[in-house]
């Protein structure tokens, strides 16, 4: 696994990408390609696009990073000196985010190698995933207490939180094998278990604080799903995903 393929997997843990807090500014990942990771910072949502082999580079200096702050007292300064020794040139004014990213993408790399969350889910809801009734999986999913499963500090405190497997099967089950979005129609294939293949998205990002509820999720095809995430009517799409969980719920 390449360097981005390996950054992009640790950053849409919640299926989403994260809203990150830098030195100055907070930031949120709009994108993540093989070359650049591209945010949007602070309340003018103003864009930038930072190159994933600085992000990488500094990874992998932290340590020599960490000392030359240390007799210099500027880490500016200190990661500027590292992309320069490496030829990475350009990156003025973007030090604070990609130091920022660097040290979370270090974090969650370390977490993951300690604790296989994506493991944990898939044996959660293999546990799971022979209920169907849906007034069952409701109270299941109310009693369901979620907690951190794992905690790391390499520079700041990461909590990772499991998700309520119980939610994500009462989506699978409410869709009856049909992907969701408005126009589409059954799931494109079957997964191992000879289940039709859905994913259940969040429709207010859990990193944009959205809650793991039953009213904020739905299954969509593959497709449909990466559309919700990066294509140009994720806003639209937004607003037909809630109206249509609105609408399929019991009346009162």
């Amino acid at each position: 696994m390449t360097f981005s393929e390996e950054f992009a997997r640790l950053f849409v843990v919640n299926e989403s990408f994260v809203t990150l807090q830098s030195a100055s500014n907070t930031f949120f990942i709009r994108d993540i390609t093989n070359s650049l990771v591209k945010i949007k910072v602070g309340e003018n949502q103003e864009n930038k696009n930072l190159r994933m082999e600085s992000i990488e580079t500094i990874s992998k200096n932290f340590d020599r990073i960490a000392q030359i702050r240390k007799a210099h007292y500027n880490t500016a300064n200190a990661i500027a000196t590292i992309l320069k020794e490496n030829n990475l040139l350009g990156e003025s004014g973007k030090t604070s985010y990609l130091q920022t990213l660097a040290s979370k993408y270090l974090e969650r790399a370390k977490l993951s190698s300690e604790f296989d969350l994506t493991n944990l889910y898939k044996n959660q809801l293999e546990a799971i995933h022979d209920l169907r009734d849906i007034k069952q999986l409701r109270i299941l999913a109310n009693k369901f207490n979620a907690k951190p499963v794992h905690e790391v500090s390499l520079s700041t405190p990461v909590s990772i939180v499991q998700r309520n497997p119980y939610i994500v099967q009462l989506a699978l089950v409410r869709a009856n094998g049909c992907c969701q979005c408005v126009g589409c129609g059954a799931a494109p294939f079957f997964n191992m278990a000879e289940k039709p293949y859905l994913e259940v998205h969040h429709i207010i990002p859990l990193s944009n604080n959205g809650n793991d509820i039953e009213t904020n999720v739905i299954a969509l095809c593959p497709n449909h799903h990466r559309e919700a995430h990066h294509g140009k009517r994720r806003k639209e799409m937004q607003q037909q995903f809630l109206a249509t969980i609105t609408n399929s719920l019991p009346k009162a």
